[in-house]
């Protein structure tokens, strides 16, 4: 027993109690704190914050946490991996509004590069490092193109993003990609492994789905690689029932992947992004991007996105599938892989024209005006045939993104009579039947021309025409800022041979057969 020199049995005995009772009230406190907790629950956190002077930091919070409490700062990511349970891992990057979106960018960038930095490495030695070995010479020459390519699209983007919002979200992406690259390589370092990636490799994981073609702009669209591999989309409209059941639109979304990219990502993105980095600048139309996807990809490749505007039950569903060119004159190609000696002119790649589309679209036809973008005949994106739908108002478009023009089609009418959709990737255009019969529904097919940016001052707006199939012509006005916008015309070169054999082309096939899986 504790005694106290000068102190009463008394006086000591209360003592001694009262030191017990706190040594309990803590011993209960830990065990209080602890029950509950979910450690190591597969779940890994980070934040990132960013001042001017000190720059951008990265705390991982490790696993256990509750998502909701973590603050959010510049960035906040979550990440977990379900492959042995469903193939599939998620991430999911928040960014504050109350940041510069160049900031945003590259801190979503980091959190991401950090977080999945062992998927990225796996998935770059399946897709990029193994296909490469004996081909170095071919892949070399397709790394100095990206690189070529990503300078020449964010030297144009950087004079044009003060009055064009679409050219200052193709700058975000690209300032998303530095952030994804840095924050693998701290990751990397953190770990104390030996890992590494070239830089031009980050720009292949991310523009996939433009290589197979990546240098063919100067040969016709039927020489290039073009393959529709077993894929489609099938929309249905399914009524209230007599159950009191709601009425729903299902989406079953199918496309092929090679064994090579089995590991899959899903991905939701909630930016703060603004329409361009004015200090007052509106925010842009979507709040949250979800997209099925890959380690190292800034976009889907599979081509499937929820787009959620500021209230929840504002969402956009975007599927995709590779679309048949029309080739009348020449029995269809499949296999080739064309990369041209000569140089390529300017072009936006797919990921960045289609993420800024995501951002920035109002509604369907929003869409496709920003998807049209930078589209001319030299374009080396593969050809595809979109679905959109907006179940809150059940509208339905049909988007076909050829190589030198962009349809966009009101398919709203006919789903209401039909109450269902198939596309294949024939296009509605070549081919007559895949349209219903008039006495049923007339489709609204509209022609989305951009005229090519080619050093032309655009006087602060960009006109666009909409081409109505009877001949009536459209003209709409969008404003793209009150200054006039910088003429700046620029290119780059690829030095490349006909080739045949770039790696990964044999089984140049994307996604995974699967219908949505939700998010949660």
């Amino acid at each position: 027993m504790l005694k106290v020199v000068g102190a009463s049995w008394l006086q000591t005995r209360i003592a001694t109690y009262i030191l017990v009772a706190v040594a309990l009230m803590g011993i209960g406190a830990i065990i209080l704190g602890e029950f509950g907790r979910i450690d190591n629950d597969g779940t890994y956190a980070a934040v990132v914050t960013w001042n001017p002077k000190v720059g951008y930091k990265i705390d991982f919070w490790g696993q256990g946490n509750d998502l909701d409490t973590l603050p959010r700062r510049a960035a906040r990511g979550y990440y977990r991996t379900r492959i042995q349970e469903t193939g599939w891992s998620f991430v999911e990057i928040e960014t504050s509004p109350n940041y510069p979106d160049a900031v945003q960018a590259y801190a979503a960038g980091l959190l991401e590069g950090s977080l999945t930095w062992q998927l990225i490495h796996h998935h770059w030695h399946n897709t990029i490092e193994a296909p490469c070995i004996g081909r170095e010479e071919v892949c070399n020459k397709i790394r100095k193109g990206l690189k070529e390519n990503a300078q020449a699209t964010e030297d144009r983007a950087n004079a044009l993003a003060a009055d064009d919002p679409f050219w200052h979200m193709v700058r975000l992406f690209y300032t998303q990609l530095a952030g994804l690259e840095q924050g693998w390589r701290q990751a990397v370092k953190r770990s104390k492994n030996s890992a590494e990636i070239p830089h031009e490799d980050f720009l292949w994981l991310a523009m996939a789905s433009d290589i197979p073609n990546f240098g063919s702009e100067n040969h016709p669209t039927s020489e290039r690689n073009f393959n529709v591999e077993a894929g489609g989309i099938l929309v249905k409209s399914v009524p209230k029932d007599d159950n009191n059941h709601e009425a729903l639109i299902g989406i079953i979304h199918s496309t092929a992947a090679p064994y090579q990219k089995m590991l899959r990502l899903l991905k939701k993105y909630t930016f703060g992004y603004h329409l361009n980095s004015a200090k007052n600048s509106a925010r842009v139309a979507t709040r949250s991007v979800v997209a099925s996807s890959y380690p190292g990809a800034l976009s889907s490749q599979d081509e499937y996105y929820l787009l959620y505007g500021q209230k929840m039950e504002e969402i956009m569903i975007i599927a995709g599938t590779p679309l048949a060119p029309f080739k009348p004159d020449s029995e269809e190609t499949e296999g080739e892989i064309i990369v041209s000696e000569k140089s390529e002119s300017h072009t936006v790649m797919s990921s960045a024209r289609i993420m800024s589309s995501n951002w920035l679209a109002t509604s369907a036809l929003s869409w496709g005006r920003y998807l049209a973008r930078r589209r001319a005949p030299e374009d080396i994106s593969r050809p595809v045939q979109w679905i959109l739908t907006t179940p809150k108002n059940i509208s339905l478009w049909i988007i076909e993104q050829h190589p030198s023009e962009t349809h966009a089609i009101d398919y709203t009418k006919i789903f209401t009579t039909t109450k269902l959709l198939f596309c294949n990737g024939k296009s509605v255009f070549e081919h007559k039947k895949s349209i219903p019969s008039p006495t049923i529904a007339s489709p609204d097919l509209r022609e989305i021309q951009v005229p090519p940016e080619n050093g032309e001052h655009l006087q602060g707006v960009e006109r666009i025409e909409i081409q109505d199939q009877r001949g009536e012509i459209i003209q709409e006005t969008n404003k793209v800022g009150d200054s006039t916008s910088v003429s700046y015309e620029v290119n780059s070169t690829l030095n490349s041979k006909l080739l045949r054999e770039t790696p990964g082309a044999e089984e140049d096939f994307r996604g995974n057969f699967r219908s949505w899986i939700p998010w949660k």
